[in-house]
């Protein structure tokens, strides 16, 4: 990444409890920090679980700039179903850097950024060179089990882009964690995991032999082969004859893939506050929530929307405004006027559409012929208030059924519902999972399927609830959870000097917690 840019770190999982303006957001929750400067994030490691850090500004963590976070839990339950632990970082790669890309985004023409160079495990993988020690330093890494013996397999997909399968040859994987939540254990061949999202898996360790650990893509249709490779061996010495693994193809949605393997994952142990305040509850505020793709009409870029609002953020961070807005008013509700660019979430698309259609540019759902509002789209809650967002994915511009992966800042949320096709509620309501749902802060939408999730907006601040494929979100794929910045904190600086030294030199070294004007 070039150190000539201004950047946010985002802790991925965190939910920043009483420290809302730690969580990262550029433009949202903090303004960006410029370069040469300094900014240190204090928080409290509330929320145990395999998690992880990134940039939160434009395409900055596809160059790398992202890692494990892991918070242990000294009542771990699962402490003593596992002898020893590996942590899995996935990544896509590509071998041009994320401004390149961003500018391509931005363009008119519109340029894609397409599939990666290659898929990385903890940062290694398979490349094409005859140089014996660039292979043993950067090619694909070993990993030494022993016989017998049971690992707990810390998956995080930390791509951009792609959505993965993962998998051991000769092994089951069997599921015990997602997202930081106990889950019901659930035996697996092989593991689909989209980007932001985290799982546990228990391994017991098979016969000696050598055995191939890969990632492949889901979801898009690769051009050419992309894996992410590893080696696992099992006892002494490696083997010639590997033993390999098994994917599904790129585009097998069917049981067990899909939404069926959506349902199988389940809560443990659920509270019963949340059986009666959220699985029980009729929600205080609920949302139909459509993504679809076309050109915004003010300038002629390709853009995501969600309900026809692109989402495009101001120079003072969301943080500041609305505190500034509830302050001013005395007083804040569902009803508060922001002013500005900024939206109020309409709870459903302006239009009905069979989203399963096969369409094409030329016709396109009508209402949505291009992006006429660029801005914030926001739900305004109150703290307290159960909302219900259930996300319909449609296709994109040109045909292709795409697969989301949506993070909630700040919350965890349960997933209550999924299914292919068109949602609807008088069908489709009574077979929520009002029981055990899965409860985490990353969802899958499959493509041509919906999602259903119910949250309680317990946490005052500004929390981004977007698409976690980096190129989505910068073309406006995301909106924004405002709850109660009536009961916030005066902002600090990093919140509110967005142009305070932000010309500092390197030589100056000016330690602040101020930002710079937001690229996000």
């Amino acid at each position: 990444m070039s150190p000539d840019l201004s950047t946010a770190l985002h802790f991925h999982g965190l939910h920043m409890k009483e420290e809302p303006y730690q969580d990262g957001q550029v433009a949202a929750t903090q303004c960006t920090l410029p370069p040469y400067q300094n900014q240190t994030y204090e928080f409290v490691a509330r929320e145990p679980g395999t998690h992880y850090w990134h940039l939160h500004s434009s395409l900055q963590r596809t160059d790398g700039a992202a890692g494990p976070l892991i918070i242990n839990d000294p009542q771990d339950p699962l402490k003593d179903k596992y002898e020893e632990e590996e942590i899995l970082f996935l990544v896509d790669w590509y071998h041009t850097s994320g401004l390149e890309r961003r500018v391509g985004l931005d363009s008119v023409p519109f340029v894609w950024v397409g599939n990666p160079g290659v898929f990385l495990i903890n940062g290694k993988g398979p490349i094409a060179s005859d140089n014996v020690a660039c292979n043993n330093e950067y090619g694909t890494k070993t990993y030494k089990f022993i016989e017998g013996k049971t690992y707990r397999l810390r998956i995080i997909n930390g791509a951009s882009l792609v959505a993965m399968n993962f998998a051991i040859g000769g092994h089951n994987l069997t599921i015990v964690e997602a997202d930081g939540t106990i889950v019901n254990p659930v035996t697996v061949p092989n593991l689909d995991i989209s980007p932001g999202q985290r799982y546990s898996v228990l391994l017991k360790a098979g016969s000696a032999g050598t055995y191939e650990m890969s990632t492949t893509m889901r979801a898009r249709p690769p051009k050419e082969t992309i894996q992410g490779l590893a080696t696992v061996i099992i006892g002494d010495d490696a083997n010639e004859n590997v033993i390999k693994p098994i994917h599904p193809e790129w585009n097998n949605y069917e049981a067990p893939y899909g939404n069926t393997f959506e349902k199988t994952i389940t809560t443990q142990t659920v509270p019963e506050d949340v059986k009666t305040k959220v699985l029980d509850a009729k929600p205080d505020l609920s949302y139909v929530v459509l993504g679809t793709q076309n050109a915004r009409s003010s300038d002629g870029k390709l853009r995501w929307a969600v309900n026809n609002i692109t989402q495009q953020f101001e120079k003072v961070p969301i943080i500041t405004h609305v505190y500034n807005v509830a302050k001013k008013q005395g007083r804040w509700g569902n009803d508060t006027d922001l002013g500005g660019t900024y939206f109020d979430l309409p709870t459903e698309p302006g239009f009905s559409w069979n989203y399963t259609f096969e369409h094409n540019a030329t016709n396109y759902p009508p209402g949505s012929k291009d992006v006429s509002n660029s801005g914030i789209p926001v739900i305004k809650a109150v703290k307290g208030q159960l909302i219900q967002i259930v996300l319909q994915n449609l296709r994109a511009l040109n045909s292709v059924p795409e697969l989301h992966s949506w993070h909630l800042h700040g919350h965890y949320f349960w997933q209550v519902g999924q299914g292919f096709g068109n949602y609807n509620p008088k069908i489709h309501d009574k077979d929520f999972n009002l029981v055990n749902p899965v409860r985490r802060d990353t969802l899958t939408i499959w493509p041509i399927s919906w999602v259903a999730i119910r949250f309680i907006a317990d946490n005052p601040g500004v929390w981004g609830f977007h698409c976690h494929m980096s190129s989505h979100l910068v073309m406006g794929m995301g909106i924004q959870i405002v709850t109660s910045p009536d009961m916030l904190p005066p902002p600090p600086d990093a919140a509110t000097s967005c142009f305070a030294n932000s010309l500092a030199s390197a030589a100056e070294d000016v330690p602040t917690t101020s930002g710079g004007i937001s690229n996000w």
